[in-house]
């Protein structure tokens, strides 16, 4: 019973990094969520853990973050288009692109747009985003 308890504990003071998306999807609606309540702290955690520490700049979640999100939003994923672009500018490769398509009309579509995208990759089974931008010393 003790072990039970302790492996709970230890479970629930997991830094929430530890807790990535298994899915493609659920790191969509992770975003989603994060958009609608402007909370960076969430697009912090899902980070990919081989990015180098604080490498993310502010200004890039902002931007993740930024705007309005409509109630029909559907997450796609498709391969990276250009991959030898992310490898000369990305500190982790992306294997994927993560849309939030906006299902809307085409009033709603000039206000808000088509939707977002951000590289994302997987590690140990789980789905983070991997856009961290080469530090020089990694140029």
């Amino acid at each position: 019973m003790k072990i039970k308890l302790f492996f709970l504990i230890l479970w629930l003071t997991l830094p929430p990094r530890a807790m990535a998306q298994t899915t493609a999807e659920e790191l969509g609606q992770l975003w989603i969520s994060a958009i609608k309540s402007k909370n960076g702290e969430t697009i912090r955690n899902a980070i990919h853990p081989l990015c180098p520490a604080g490498s993310v700049p502010q200004k890039l979640i902002r931007k993740m973050l930024s705007g309005k999100i409509p109630d029909n939003v559907t997450v796609v994923t498709q391969p990276i288009a250009s991959p030898e672009v992310y490898k000369q500018t990305y500190a982790v490769m992306p294997e994927f692109q993560l849309l939030l398509n906006y299902v809307s009309n085409d009033e709603d579509t000039k206000k808000i747009g088509k939707g977002k995208s951000q590289p994302v990759s997987k590690y140990n089974g789980k789905w983070y985003f991997a856009n961290c931008p080469k530090t020089r010393k990694q140029m």
